[in-house]
């Protein structure tokens, strides 16, 4: 059983733990069906929360940072669903890439930015995003919303 924070801020000196939701063996995946997540973020401090909140829901995390051998690598993984924090370096020539690859391939795709910003709602508008999390990201919220793209097919 895991237990997970309200809200996931970067910064875990100060945070408060209120309520968290649980996640027990029969909301999770079994280890040899772990559906792969890749998150593509130079956000160290977020990126290392969110992986640990998708490992304690038994997800795969693949977490990259080299804008050279990103395409390779989701080509080579072939996950699920793809994560991208706008913060990125390269992020606008990063999305025009996956753009092209989602026409080819059914992956998901989430972005992962600061609400209400200009370059935000440019990127929603101009690239094939699935999902929007602003930040601060929920825990619960976020998780409901990966269930939701990668059902439990246990």
């Amino acid at each position: 059983t895991v237990r997970i924070p309200q809200t996931l801020t970067g910064n875990t000196d100060h945070q408060e733990i209120l309520n968290p939701p649980i996640i027990t063996a029969e909301n999770s995946f079994p280890i040899s069906q772990q559906p792969s997540i890749v998150i593509i973020s130079d956000d160290e401090e977020n990126t290392t929360l969110i992986c640990e909140l998708l490992t304690s829901a038994n997800y795969k995390v693949i977490w990259l940072m080299d804008g050279s051998t990103i395409l390779d690598s989701i080509t080579l993984l072939e996950p699920s669903v793809i994560i991208i924090d706008e913060s990125i370096t390269d992020f606008h020539d990063l999305a025009f890439d996956l753009k092209y690859i989602k026409s080819n391939q059914k992956y998901h795709f989430i972005l992962i930015a600061i609400a209400n910003s200009i370059l935000t709602k440019k990127a929603l508008a101009q690239y094939p995003f699935n999902q929007f999390f602003s930040k601060p990201i929920s825990p619960t919220e976020f998780i409901e919303k990966i269930r939701i793209l990668i059902p439990n097919s246990t």
